[in-house]
């Protein structure tokens, strides 16, 4: 991969998991490949926080609970409207989750208040995420970045840019 797609969040934002640092650093090289997306910062306002572009938070509280990815889309459209789509997602490996029934009832107890909330909650394995990184980023922006701002196939295209760009630098070092 690109050295930058391999960009890692401030000390805030540390990551408890492997796993869910493979999920940042898909969902950032898919970003980086797709150029009609951007990564956004959030800015703090008066009425609450604002972003404009796609924004990753690792390890989002939300009431007692604490979440993976709270992952959102943010653009203004007109006359102060603005697009928001989020998604929250949960990295669940064997050696981490619903290992016994108080575990288990724990993560059912907090995806129903999360969804409570309006929040729609996305769930992978370790196994999906180590096999198919790209696959489950592609699933995760395709659910909440709108179709005027993203290729087709976010996963074909994407692929196919890393493919190119490793074949590329291969070539090079030969």
């Amino acid at each position: 991969m690109c050295d930058e797609c391999l960009e890692y969040p401030d000390a805030n934002h540390e990551m408890e998991s492997p796993i869910e640092w493979v999920i940042y650093v898909a969902l950032n090289t898919l970003v980086k490949l797709n150029t009609d997306l951007k990564m956004a910062e959030p800015i703090e306002t008066p009425t609450g926080t604002y972003s404009e572009g796609l924004f990753i938070q690792p390890q989002k509280r939300i009431d007692e609970y604490r979440i993976d990815f709270l992952i959102s889309y943010d653009m203004p459209l007109w006359k102060g409207q603005e697009y928001r789509k989020q998604v929250l997602v949960e990295c669940d490996s064997q050696e981490f989750h619903e290992r016994t029934e108080n575990e288990r009832r724990y993560e059912k107890a907090r995806d129903r208040q999360v969804q409570s909330k309006g929040y729609k909650v996305f769930r992978y394995t370790g196994r999906e995420i180590l096999d198919q990184p790209f696959v489950v980023a592609s699933e995760i922006l395709n659910e909440i970045v709108p179709w005027s701002h993203r290729p087709d196939y976010f996963l074909d295209d994407s692929l196919k840019r890393i493919r190119v760009h490793l074949l590329r630098k291969e070539n090079n070092n030969v």
